[in-house]
């Protein structure tokens, strides 16, 4: 059963490229927003990601869940409601491609398995 996301900003689905990086950045954005206090690994939360500064810029960091189902459990919107309205802005960069994505305050994240 495919996992289909959509991030809707101003009223308009994002363009994003489905992939590893931004499924990943939509689960770690929700949680941190919702569940700060959640641990990702042990004495390790998800409000204690903090940021890091690539070449003169600060990004935030991000979880990666391997295991594809690791979120299931999470008590967030997004995965108890299949959608979660973003409360505040985070930025992110791929360290594969070094793409930057900006969530905004606003943006609508939405997940759903068809």
């Amino acid at each position: 059963m495919p996992l289909n996301t959509q991030i809707v900003r101003d009223g308009k689905i994002l363009p994003v490229r489905w992939g590893y990086w931004h499924v990943n950045l939509m689960f770690t954005v929700t949680t941190v927003e919702q569940e700060p206090d959640r641990e990702y690994a042990e004495g390790k939360t998800f409000g204690q990601l903090g940021t890091f500064e690539h070449e003169g810029q600060t990004y935030d960091k991000w979880v990666g869940f391997e295991t594809g189902v690791y979120y299931l459990g999470f008590e967030t919107d997004l995965c108890r409601k299949g959608e979660q309205t973003l409360t505040a802005a985070h930025r992110y960069i791929d360290p594969a491609d070094g793409e930057v994505f900006e969530f905004l305050p606003g943006d609508v994240l939405r997940a759903w398995r068809a």
